[in-house]
C-alpha cells in the first residue's frame, strides 16, 4: 500500500513538472525590416526582415540548451497562398527568472508589382513577407511560442516548417 502511494506521488510530481515546463518561457518578438526598390526596375521591391526574440524564464529551473525555432511566412502574389519561406534555429540558455535575447537570420523576399510594358499588362510575380512564428523547445517539449497572427500558427502546424 505504501508503495502505491509513493508511486502515485512520484507520478504526480512528474506530471506537474511537465505541466510547468509547457508554459515556462514567455516569448516576445520585435521585427526589424526594410524595403528597397531596384533602381533598374521601379516595380521590383525587396523586403528584408530580422527578428529579435526575447525569452523570459517564468520557472525556477535553469533552462539550458533550449531550441529556438523561427519561421518566416510569405504570400505568393500569383496564387495568394501563404507558405513558410525560410526557417531557422538557434539555441539559448536562461537562468531561473532570467531573460535572454536572440536574433534570427535575416531573410528577404522580392515582389514585382503588375505593370504595363509597351501597352501590355505584365502580371505580378514573387513573394511578399507576411509574418513569422517562433517556437521554443526544451528537448521535445514546447515551452513557449509566439506567432504574428493566429492564422500562421495553423499554417505552421499543417506544414513541415520546422
Amino acid at each position: 500500500m505504501k508503495f502505491k502511494v509513493f508511486s502515485l506521488g512520484v507520478f504526480a510530481a512528474f506530471v506537474l513538472s511537465a505541466a510547468v515546463q509547457a508554459g515556462a518561457v514567455r516569448v516576445s518578438v520585435q521585427e526589424k525590416g526594410s524595403h528597397s526598390t531596384d533602381p533598374k526596375d521601379k516595380n521590383s521591391v525587396t523586403q528584408e526582415k530580422q527578428l529579435t526574440i526575447k525569452l523570459d524564464n517564468l520557472s525556477r529551473d535553469n533552462l539550458e540548451g533550449l531550441k529556438v525555432k523561427y519561421t518566416f511566412f510569405g504570400k505568393n502574389v500569383e496564387g495568394k497562398l501563404t507558405t513558410p519561406l525560410k526557417s531557422g534555429e538557434t539555441t539559448a540558455s536562461i537562468p531561473p527568472g532570467g531573460t535572454v535575447t536572440v536574433q534570427s537570420e535575416k531573410t528577404t523576399a522580392t515582389l514585382v508589382d503588375k505593370h504595363m510594358i509597351k501597352g501590355k499588362l505584365v502580371p505580378a510575380k514573387g513573394e511578399k513577407l507576411s509574418g513569422y512564428g517562433v517556437e521554443v523547445f526544451n528537448g521535445t517539449t514546447q515551452v513557449g511560442e509566439f506567432y504574428s497572427s493566429p492564422e500562421l500558427k495553423l499554417k505552421a502546424s499543417g506544414s513541415a516548417a520546422q
